[in-house]
């Protein structure tokens, strides 16, 4: 009879490989708004943090992160949490109107990381 074991997902691997792809769209992202000199879509996301609600919300969304990342085990919450933030990553490319950005954002992370 074969024993069966459990194995623990390491995520803190996965959030370095969310960090990489992700960063690389946005940065590429940016070098486009910056080349085709589109500051008006830089404006868009300054008025997003120019809000004071805006940022309180980001930083209690930056809180759970760093609460799950760091301080829980909870692999379901750690899950919940980067699909939120590509949810969140989505929104932010929406509203500087990249629409391509967001489908290869997801792709990548389904087909790469494997949560």
């Amino acid at each position: 009879m074969t024993d069966i074991q459990k194995v623990k997902l390491d995520l803190n691997y996965y959030i370095k490989e969310y960090a990489i792809i992700v960063g690389t769209y946005l940065a590429f992202a940016l070098i486009v708004i910056i080349r085709n000199r589109k500051f008006d879509k830089l404006y868009k996301l300054y008025e997003i943090v120019d809000n004071k609600l805006s940022i309180f919300l980001l930083l209690i969304m930056i809180g759970y992160l760093v609460y799950a990342f760091k301080f829980s085990e909870n692999e379901k919450l750690q899950k919940a949490l980067l699909d939120g933030l590509t949810a969140f990553i989505i929104a932010v490319c929406a509203k500087v109107d990249f629409i391509f950005i967001p489908f290869f954002i997801v792709f990548n992370l389904k087909y790469y990381i494997d949560v």
